[in-house]
């Protein structure tokens, strides 16, 4: 399955990494992530925080927010 920039929580995700915004991320389990969005692709996204990268399953995502 191929990433469509037509959609668009796509595009705004695009849009938060071209723009290096920080964002803070809640999984399902209740785990906040605070960071950079440094890529995305149809499965994960990676999130880079106080010098980690950690790949996250956008199935694991609760929310995503801008800070």
């Amino acid at each position: 399955m191929e990433l469509s920039p037509g959609i668009p929580s796509v595009r705004q995700l695009q849009a938060i990494i071209r723009e290096q915004r920080l964002i803070e991320l809640k999984l399902l389990v209740g785990e906040v992530l605070k960071g950079q969005l440094v890529w995305q692709d149809n499965l994960f996204l990676n999130l880079r925080s106080e010098g980690q990268s950690y790949m996250v399953s956008r199935l694991a995502i609760a929310y995503i927010q801008l800070l």
